[in-house]
């Protein structure tokens, strides 16, 4: 879960950049500002995305696993893997 600091237009920014990011399903920009997304990754994964959000400049003020109830997890492991660039 991301809760990046700032206005609306930052929070639409971050959501639009983590749903550009390989290994993430979905990216959904929730009420009160946090960004939460679906992530087809492990740990190092998570360690590398969240590098990479901050790299670009991304004011993230939180980063956590959240607790998945059971229709987001089967739709987390059913999503279609993404097709590399090189294979297009």
């Amino acid at each position: 879960m991301q809760h990046p600091e700032g206005g609306g237009e930052e929070h639409e920014a971050a959501r639009t950049w983590f749903a550009g990011q390989q290994d993430v399903v979905t990216a959904e920009l929730l009420d009160d500002g946090t960004v939460e997304i679906g992530f087809h990754g492990d740990d190092e994964g998570s360690a590398m995305l969240l590098a990479h959000a901050v790299g670009a400049g991304l004011r993230v003020a939180s980063f956590a696993r959240a607790a998945s109830d059971l229709e987001e997890l089967f739709l987390q492991i059913t999503a279609p893997e993404p097709v590399p660039a090189e294979a297009v």
